[in-house]
């Protein structure tokens, strides 16, 4: 009889070999979706070391998602893989929150603004909801949601004040309070 870890390395391999291994940006391609429900599914039943393999082709899979257009697809993806790891790896493991963060740039690219702004982790010492300070990072905002709900919530505040015009592009950097 087969080990059951075994089996499970054996189906992250097969998942990681039918996602891109760096995703381009390109035309939309449906077939990106048909590995989406194989994955949850594999992330719905496995534990241990490889549920952190697994989250991580899950995230590729929405970041190759996003990359072609199809934002909807990507954020479900990421969201549902992110819930789904988050029971064995905990809301505060590194590939949990990059599948949030995945998550929250697609809603932003929905034009969902202010739930993209807010990186939704849960754990027994905050809400749901909360943003997590270490989303925020020091940048140039190119990689990090929390730049990009900064820049949309600084936009948004400042319209048609006279402070609008005198915001500096270092304040996109910055974490609110």
């Amino acid at each position: 009889m087969t080990d059951p870890p075994a089996l499970d390395t054996t189906a992250v391999r097969l998942l990681d070999a039918a996602v891109p291994g760096v995703p381009d940006a390109g035309p939309h391609d449906p077939r990106l979706r048909l590995p989406v429900p194989h994955t949850l599914a594999l992330l719905g039943h496995i534990g241990g070391p490889s549920a952190a393999d697994a989250l991580a082709v899950a995230t590729r899979l929405s970041v190759a998602l996003h990359r072609t257009g199809d934002y909807l697809s990507a954020w479900e993806a990421a969201r549902n893989a992110a819930d789904l790891a988050q029971r064995h790896l905990g809301a505060d493991h590194r590939a949990v929150l990059a599948a949030r963060s995945r998550a929250g740039r697609a809603l932003f690219r929905l034009g969902r603004y202010a739930e993209a702004a807010v990186v939704p982790t849960a754990g027994p010492e905050r809400p749901a909801g909360t943003v997590r300070e270490s989303i925020w990072q020091e940048g140039d905002g190119s990689t990090d949601v929390g730049c990009c709900a900064q820049a949309v919530r600084v936009t948004f505040s400042t319209r048609g004040t006279k402070s609008a015009d005198a915001a500096k592009p270092s304040d996109l950097n910055r974490p609110t309070p």
